[in-house]
């Protein structure tokens, strides 16, 4: 999947639930429920499903 040019590392579905710790290098979309942290010097893309209760440290979000 990509996002403009750049291929998105990591995609959490609409489907998905997950509750914990997330770091990455890169791109990652979630559009299902996440509970947690994420830390990332990379962007965060928040889709219009998506359900995030965490605290976010990124260099980029887009929601």
């Amino acid at each position: 999947m990509k996002y403009g040019r750049h291929q998105i590392t990591a995609f959490l579905g609409a489907d998905t639930q997950f509750e914990g710790s997330l770091s990455f290098k890169g791109i990652v979309r979630i559009d299902g429920r996440f509970k947690g942290d994420v830390k990332t010097e990379g962007t965060l893309i928040v889709g219009q499903t998506a359900v995030v209760e965490c605290d976010v440290h990124a260099a980029t979000i887009i929601v």
